[in-house]
């Protein structure tokens, strides 16, 4: 087993909101009313985040997921409703992962304000989805009609930012590396071999380069941390859990970007839950919901 010295950042995400003490970090997204709910959604725009060596030490990135989403399995707690038992609910099907350029307060380092959003958008210029690509999660929307799944639909949850301002962004649903401009269209797919012929009639550039056994990974636990070189030379990135739940072993793969290669594998062993002390304590002046 290979040994590296590699800083990844981890950051959780679950489906709903991030709250922060100040309001310009709460961006309300849409109220949804059913029969038996009314739904007060706000953007999550935390599921991963990155500092680029060359901004202002206050000024990061973070990129929101693939938007509110509700397990079928918790249907019926949070709607009062149960018509599917499993895949995923999307209340709002239309929201497209988006990009935040964020800035520090001055006067409160708990809070920020919003300096760019960025939306990302396919080659034509179509704003892209959420919603679950092919061979993953049925998804439904919140009045029980079943969605069709969308080949330009993507699950982000980390990215890097590039010295010229473009993006990689780490993506559950292939699971697959995304990279896009300064603007937020999609350039390119990175994918694990054998999922290309699933994504046909994608409105990008797809690459089936990254090893076939990542198709195999849980369903909701593919790329999850994403980290790149200080030359920028080399993308780092696994996946969020193990192919098998009951094991504590993970890959961390390398691909080189210019030949856009795999060009390392390290085996990871995961810590054990109860060595996160402070999952267990008081929440601090933030909270993931």
């Amino acid at each position: 087993m290979k040994k590296l010295a590699l800083f990844v950042v981890f950051i959780p995400s679950i489906a709903m909101a991030l709250t922060y003490n100040s309001s310009s970090f709460h961006e309300e997204l849409s109220t949804i009313t059913t029969p038996e709910k009314t739904l007060s959604l706000s953007v999550g725009i935390g599921s991963g985040a990155f500092h680029r060596q060359s901004d202002p030490a206050d000024v990061f990135y973070t990129v929101t997921d693939r938007g509110p989403n509700i397990d079928c399995g918790e249907n019926s707690k949070i709607l009062d409703l149960s018509y599917c038992s499993k895949g995923k609910i999307f209340p709002i099907p239309n929201f497209a992962p988006t990009i935040y350029r964020l800035q520090l307060s001055e006067n409160n380092k708990s809070s920020a304000k919003i300096l760019d959003k960025i939306p990302l958008k396919t080659q034509s210029g179509k704003l892209a989805s959420g919603i679950s690509n092919p061979n993953t999660e049925t998804a439904y929307d919140i009045n029980k009609n079943l969605l069709k799944d969308d080949v330009n639909g993507f699950d982000t949850e980390a990215l890097v930012v590039t010295r010229t301002g473009e993006f990689y962004l780490a993506d559950e649903y292939g699971p697959s590396i995304i990279y896009a401009a300064q603007t937020g269209v999609i350039k390119n797919r990175f994918v694990p071999k054998g999922v290309k012929s699933e994504l046909n009639g994608a409105d990008y550039t797809v690459t089936e380069n990254l090893p076939a056994e990542l198709r195999n990974r849980q369903l909701n636990r593919g790329f999850e941390s994403l980290a790149l070189s200080r030359d920028e030379k080399t993308l780092y990135f696994m996946l969020q859990s193990p192919y098998n739940p009951g094991s504590r072993t993970i890959t961390l793969y390398s691909m080189d970007i210019q030949s856009q290669t795999i060009n390392g594998q390290w085996l990871y062993e995961l810590d054990t839950p109860d060595t996160f002390v402070k999952d267990n304590t008081k929440k601090h002046a933030f909270k993931m919901m």
